[in-house]
């Protein structure tokens, strides 16, 4: 069981502290999967969430030979699971690089990849950071622009849009491209439930409402 806090808003490290963390939220689903089982170990918590990415591609003498990857890359806020998948896709490239063998520029080259790799996942995780109440930085109108898609296509996915839901999962796990966000039916989707402007809501999966009763 997971739980996600922010600012002056966070789980504690108690087993019952995180139970009535879990009871306070508006859904009483996670707190009734929670006390239908047993505990099997302790609560454990991670504070260190900042998102920090070293631009080592803008380097001017950067050495030959050398390359980052991972988290010495760029090191993201573990909430968002995305670091083991773009290391492991950052691994790919490296490996599909030096089938063929060092050559001159291989190093540079490979940091510019990597970055490409990190630039989509990056804008995810800024983006959703900097809609924190606790955060002091501002969107740009493109991360504004990204951050309300993806949530309007959210909406949709927990309203019983499948698409929607297919969509956001591949996205955000890094299983398919980005445009997939703007694929024409979700677009129409979207259109169409800001057009009822009160859809109604997909039913709950038959997991949760045998936990919740």
């Amino acid at each position: 069981m997971t739980a996600v806090g922010f600012g002056g808003r966070r789980p504690p490290r108690d087993p019952d502290g995180f139970a009535a963390f879990l009871a306070g939220l508006p859904d009483n689903a996670l707190s009734a999967i929670l006390h239908s089982g047993r505990p099997v170990g302790d609560v454990w918590v991670h504070r260190q969430t900042g998102n920090r990415r070293q631009r080592y591609v803008r380097v001017p003498d950067w050495p030959e030979g050398l390359v980052a990857v991972g988290d010495a890359l760029c090191c993201f806020d573990p909430v968002y699971g995305q670091g083991i998948t773009v290391s492991a896709l950052q691994a790919l490239r490296l490996r599909t690089s030096l089938a063929s063998g060092p050559r001159a520029g291989t190093a540079r080259r490979l940091l510019r990849d990597f970055d490409r790799v990190v630039d989509f996942p990056w804008a995810v995780a800024i983006g959703q950071d900097l809609q924190m109440p606790s955060s002091s930085g501002q969107q740009s109108l493109a991360q504004a622009a990204i951050s309300a898609w993806a949530s309007e296509v959210g909406r949709r996915a927990v309203q019983g849009d499948h698409r929607a839901h297919r969509v956001l999962v591949r996205t955000y796990h890094l299983e398919g491209s980005a445009t997939g966000l703007l694929h024409p039916a979700l677009i129409a989707s979207v259109a169409l439930a800001r057009l009822r402007r009160t859809p109604l809501p997909g039913a709950r999966p038959e997991v949760l409402e045998t936990f919740a009763a």
